[in-house]
């Protein structure tokens, strides 16, 4: 979700999906579990980056 908006232009609604999705894999009872999750979110998004492209100026 904090990369659709970020790539919609909304910095500050990513930003707070960012950190709730970030909270929410932080506050698991299973830290394992936690650092997994927060992991694949950065791991998608980093995936996502690579396979759109993005405007660029020239």
């Amino acid at each position: 979700m904090a990369e659709a908006h970020r790539r919609l232009g909304r910095v500050e609604d990513a930003d707070r999906a960012w950190k709730a999705s970030h909270r929410a894999g932080a506050s698991g009872r299973d830290g394992v579990a936690a650092a997994v999750a927060v992991e694949l979110v950065h791991a998608f998004s980093l995936w996502r980056q690579a396979t759109i492209p993005v405007p660029r100026r020239s």
